[in-house]
């Protein structure tokens, strides 16, 4: 792979560090309103509800927790301590009922897009803040298990951080994978901080070639998802133009923590045309499920849903592309089941809205069932497994043609992805058909 060369002469480079200490405000419940859905119980709890305000919300991360519950972050305008927008932390019970919400941030925007658990039963989340330095950079937040701010920092230089991962390692320590425009080859590149335990920075490595990697491009949305395979490797997942086969492709890397972060393998997964991805999660049988969505192999050339399969040293077990004909589809969350397949949110962009769109894939990538969400403008940021064979979505729901703010939107499910017949969320056909894609 000499087109990665570059890659593996990543520098590790001098780290500008802003210490901020963020205002914590608890969001008064009397605020947060709960609007539950109509829908029909079932033995798993099933329900899906809206959280917000009079402003906007939009959330990112979301985690199942050891008492039944959820955590979701993200930003909200509603009870921002700003003009600007706050990072939104929301407890909810197994109901769906708010257990504590609390904004975080300074005067200027910050937003959380990942929170993990810690391993003392507290969580340690990441994203970016403008309010603690001259530019947005990463922004890591240690909280207690009331989602009190132990400690937080901001890591950044002269160009764009954001931080979109944040893992708890063996050591005690985290590690934070994000994007940055401020240091490596060129363009946006991705950015892995390794933390101890008080957010001191051990070591960090940018990865890159002299174009956009990590995301960047004219949003700045450093798109980088990674998760521990079990052997002291991390699986780096994002999108690439430097090493891309035509536009962007997917490009996913293993970099290994007790190496300072050396490159085991990357390789990049595309066609002629734009291939891109927003997530990636490891499975159960420790290959790895990458969805995005792909008009290189788009049978109209519409823009697809698109699902790879690689196994542990990044070689391509399955692909397949899912689309209604003539729509533009895309993935943006995975969740791995326990049966070897996986859980992929994606949306469905109609004339007048987007749906949610919700696949439950078998091990071998075989389509089990495709249901879709109608409440207006709806998309999928998160997924997770639940321990009784359920799962919960975190997403966005949005009624533009009714003037109305994004909101929180929170399903949980049942196994089959059913809520019953109350519910406006029901079967939706997806054409399914083999790709061609060959990593690089």
């Amino acid at each position: 792979m000499a087109r990665l060369s570059v890659l593996a002469l990543a520098l590790t480079l001098l780290l500008i560090l802003t210490l901020g200490r963020a205002e914590v405000q608890e969001a008064r419940s009397s605020c947060v309103s709960l609007a539950v859905f109509p829908s029909t119980a079932t033995p798993f709890g099933g329900w899906a509800a809206l959280y917000g305000g009079e402003g906007a919300e939009e959330m990112e991360g979301l985690l199942a927790l050891p008492d039944g519950g959820l955590l979701v972050v993200g930003v909200t305008d509603s009870f921002s301590l700003g003009d600007d927008g706050d990072a939104w932390l929301v407890k909810l019970r197994p109901d769906g009922t708010v257990g504590w919400a609390r904004a975080l941030g300074g005067p200027g925007e910050d937003s959380l897009l990942d929170v993990q658990l810690a391993q003392d039963g507290g969580f340690i989340a990441t994203g970016w803040t403008d309010s603690f330095g001259p530019s947005p950079d990463v922004w890591v937040v240690r909280l207690d298990a009331q989602g009190r701010v132990l400690w937080e920092r901001a890591y950044g230089g002269q160009g764009v951080e954001q931080g979109w991962t944040a893992l708890a390692l063996p050591d005690g320590g985290f590690l934070v994978v994000g994007g940055t425009t401020s240091f490596g080859a060129g363009g946006a590149d991705v950015w892995v901080l390794k933390l101890d335990a008080q957010g001191g920075l051990e070591w960090q490595r940018a990865y890159g070639g002299p174009r956009d990697d990590g995301g960047g491009g004219p949003f700045e949305e450093f798109a980088v998802k990674a998760f521990l395979d079990g052997q002291g490797r991390v699986v780096l997942a994002t999108e690439t133009l430097s090493f891309s086969s035509g536009s962007s492709d997917v490009w996913v890397l293993k970099i290994d923590v007790n190496t300072q972060g050396e490159v085991v393998w990357a390789r990049a997964y595309g066609g002629p045309d734009e291939d891109t991805l927003w997530w990636a999660q490891g499975a159960a049988d420790g290959g790895i499920w990458v969805p995005g969505a792909t008009v290189s192999f788009s049978p109209d050339f519409s823009g697809d849903l698109w699902v790879l399969k690689l196994d542990a040293r990044g070689e391509i077990e399955q692909q397949r592309v899912y689309g209604v004909p003539g729509l533009w589809d895309e993935a943006l969350s995975v969740g791995a089941t326990p049966d070897g397949g996986a859980l992929v949110g994606g949306y469905v962009e109609e004339p007048d809205d987007w749906d949610l769109t919700l696949l439950k894939l078998d091990a071998r990538g075989g389509l089990v069932w495709a249901r879709a969400f109608e409440y207006g403008w709806d998309w999928p940021n998160a997924i997770q497994a639940l321990p009784d064979g359920g799962y919960a979505v975190a997403g966005v729901g949005w009624r533009r043609d009714q003037g109305e703010d994004l909101d929180l939107l929170v399903l949980r499910l049942p196994p089959d992805g059913s809520l019953g017949t109350d519910c406006p969320l029901g079967a939706r056909p997806f054409a399914q058909a083999p790709t061609a894609a060959r990593p690089v």
